[in-house]
């Protein structure tokens, strides 16, 4: 059972954003091993690598099989382990729920969404660090922000990510997974967007474009309802999407950003 040790002030840890677009942040496990973890809003389930799992196998404690779903329909089944505590900061939970990544990856592990689950937390861009928020603290953001409303979802106990509503070149509407996981500028949509949007493959074309079916520039992209844009975006259209698109942090750069699971909301501010 994950229980919470709730910080007394706000907690700041220095926020890593790397040329590959993903964020990175130092946590500590167990009191003692440091590591470096990926910032993951599109990874459902914090993870350790197969490296850290072998430091801290002898700790950890089988939670049950979990299934998660990629983007693309591929199911992934494997075992969840309890990790005794994890740290970022001054803020630490204990009981902390993650699965095992196999495959040999330049970090230490995800922090995903289930993680802060019951606190708010900001992704300061400006000042390159992650906040862990107070109710103190988050009452001083709130007067003047914008705010993004944010679709939860869950599978099962264990597994937590969002979806957003993004505006298409004024055109179309699309609920996209928000996922800091898939770098800063990613916009990828389903190819029925392709029609919707007037975007037409060539006649002839034969070029591959690897990853997916079509790539363009999309002449704006925003946040409905808000004033946040952002003009000459790329955009990918990949086959076996399963739902409308999947979008990054990139409209953000140069502000604030406050994740508020508990109110299902994001706040955006300078």
């Amino acid at each position: 059972m994950l229980l919470l040790t709730k910080a007394l002030a706000q907690t700041k840890v220095p926020l890593e954003l790397n040329d590959d677009g993903h964020l990175y942040i130092k946590v500590q496990i167990n009191d003692q091993e440091s590591a470096r973890f990926m910032f993951d809003t599109g990874g459902g389930v914090n993870i350790i690598s197969a490296e850290l799992f072998n430091k801290i196998h002898s700790k950890l404690h089988e939670a049950g099989l979990h299934t998660g779903t990629r983007h693309n329909g591929e199911k992934i089944t494997g075992m969840l382990y309890e990790i005794p505590s994890v740290s970022i900061g001054g803020f630490r939970k204990t009981g902390v729920i993650a699965g095992k990544l196999d495959d040999p990856v330049p970090y230490d592990g995800i922090i995903s969404m289930n993680f802060f689950e019951d606190v708010p937390v900001t992704l300061d861009f400006v000042n390159k660090e992650l906040i862990i928020e107070t109710k103190a603290s988050l009452s001083k953001i709130s007067p003047a922000t914008e705010r993004i409303h944010i679709r939860l979802f869950r599978n099962g106990k264990d597994e937590l990510s969002f979806f957003v509503t993004i505006c298409l070149d004024d055109k179309e509407k699309a609920e996209a997974e928000f996922d800091t996981g898939a770098s800063a500028n990613m916009l990828m949509l389903h190819p029925r967007y392709m029609e919707l949007l007037n975007i037409n493959k060539p006649a002839g074309d034969t070029k591959d474009y690897g990853y997916y079916k079509y790539s363009a520039t999309l002449p704006k992209l925003s946040y409905c309802n808000t004033g946040l844009f952002k003009n000459n975006v790329f955009v990918g259209f990949k086959e076996g999407l399963i739902f409308d698109g999947l979008v990054g942090y990139g409209i953000f750069l140069d502000k604030k950003l406050t994740i508020d699971v508990q109110k299902s909301e994001m706040l955006v501010w300078h």
